[in-house]
């Protein structure tokens, strides 16, 4: 796992934007659910309200988060992400990037965090070591 406080590293993982996307949303919440993340994204990416993303840019955003975007956090300890349920919990080495993911979020223009009050359902919380509560 590399150290996802390193310049490079921190440089690397928001390089992309929908990596960058996923840090931002992360921000205010420490999980998310790939159905409801995949809809937020679409809805950046083409700058339109989710009530107005397609099934089809939504499922677009599904296949890059969960062949690249997604294995690509984890690998660098920034995230877990349960491929069977679709959770997504930020884990201890997002800390280390979340000063720089502010500041890139500061000066990203493409990007606001919608205020709605719509919510995502998730499922239970991931457990580490595959340990039961």
């Amino acid at each position: 796992m590399a150290d996802p406080s390193s310049l490079d590293t921190i440089y690397g993982l928001l390089a992309a934007s929908q990596r960058r996307y996923i840090l931002y949303y992360l921000l205010d919440n420490d999980r998310a659910n790939i159905e409801g993340l995949s809809l937020q994204l679409a809805a950046w990416e083409n700058d339109e309200p989710v009530t107005a993303v397609s099934e089809a840019d939504r499922k677009d955003v599904v296949v890059s988060l969960v062949h690249s975007q997604l294995p690509k956090l984890e690998s660098h300890g920034v995230i877990e992400y349960d491929e069977r349920s679709g959770d997504i919990v930020a884990v201890e080495g997002f800390d280390d990037l979340w000063a720089a993911v502010e500041r890139a979020y500061v000066f990203d223009d493409a990007v606001v965090i919608d205020e709605s009050d719509e919510s995502f359902l998730y499922s239970e919380p991931l457990q580490s070591g595959g340990e039961e509560q």
